[in-house]
Order: C-alpha cells, then sequence, then structure tokens
C-alpha cells in the first residue's frame, strides 16, 4: 500500500481491507511501502511477488487510453521492474487489439471508438485485473461572489478560471 499524504485515510482503508479479507477465509496483512523511489515500488515490481495492493490513479486526460495503454496493456508490463505501472501484470493481445483500434478510430468516427471502448470495458472488468474499492469524491463550496466555476477530474477547482466579485 502507498501511504497518501497525511497518510490516516489510506492507513484506515488498508486496516479496513485486512479485515475484510481475513473475514473472507485470507491471511493478510498490511505492508506500507513508505516513500517509493520509482512510480509504486514493491507493489510494481513482479520480482518482490506481491500478491495484492492498491494505488491511486486519477484521469488526466479524458479518454479511455488513459487507463488502459498506461496500467493494463501488454506494451506497459516491465517484468521484475520498479518502474512497471501494471501492477497487475495484465496481458491480453486481443483486448490490447481492440483499444488499439479504438484510439485510432477516436478522430474519424468517435461513436464507433466509444463503443469499441465499451467492449474492452466489458472485457477488463470480466477478467476483473483490478478490483475497485471505492470513488474519490470532491466537493467544493462555492458563494455567490464566485463566478466561471470550472471542474476538473484530475485538478478539481480551476482557480485560474474563477473569478471573484
Amino acid at each position: 500500500m502507498m501511504p497518501s499524504p497525511g497518510g490516516a485515510p489510506m492507513l484506515r482503508i488498508g486496516r479496513y481491507m485486512v479485515s475484510v479479507l481475513d473475514r473472507l477465509g485470507y491471511r493478510a496483512s498490511m505492508r506500507v511501502i513508505p516513500n517509493p523511489t520509482s512510480q509504486m515500488g514493491d507493489l510494481g515490481d513482479s520480482g518482490k511477488r506481491p500478491q495484492i495492493g492498491w494505488f491511486n490513479w486519477l484521469q488526466d486526460y479524458p479518454t479511455p487510453s488513459n487507463f488502459f495503454d498506461v496500467l493494463l496493456s501488454c506494451r506497459s508490463f516491465v517484468p521484475r521492474s520498479p518502474s512497471n505501472l501494471n501492477a497487475a501484470e495484465f496481458c491480453d493481445r486481443h483486448i490490447d487489439a481492440q483499444a488499439a483500434r479504438a484510439s485510432a478510430l477516436r478522430a474519424r468516427d468517435p461513436a464507433a471508438a466509444g463503443e469499441l471502448w465499451s467492449r474492452v470495458d466489458r472485457e477488463l472488468a470480466d477478467r476483473a485485473p483490478w478490483v475497485p474499492v471505492y470513488n474519490l469524491r470532491t466537493v467544493t463550496v462555492l458563494g455567490p461572489r464566485v463566478g466561471n466555476y470550472k471542474y476538473h477530474p484530475f485538478w478539481n477547482v480551476l482557480l485560474d478560471q474563477l473569478w471573484v466579485r
């Protein structure tokens, strides 16, 4: 597990996950990876043989390839390397080919690309290389003097877009 800034929420979530796995009959324990020197540290290094773990990944560009290409493609798996981002060690050449076709279709036929990405998403969900634990929520409070509020899924409030009377 990689600690979040402030650590406490991730530690509580980690302890909860260990308790759930224990109740399901697994012998679970938690090890926090403090300040990994590379992207994912031991979690991404298949040579360390991690069995389960989690990390945060926020989409910084609004396209399905922002997740798939970087985190779940055959090309993204770098065996026995702490620089590996494909911690699931997931590789399916058929799904890779569909994702490549969907990316190529995006500019000339966005609807067809969307349909193909939906199929890729369903196949990934069926294969379950990841199990989502939670979705992050953000609360923004604005007053009546604030205008031109813009939300970005990665950066949250775009401060340079706001105006205040």
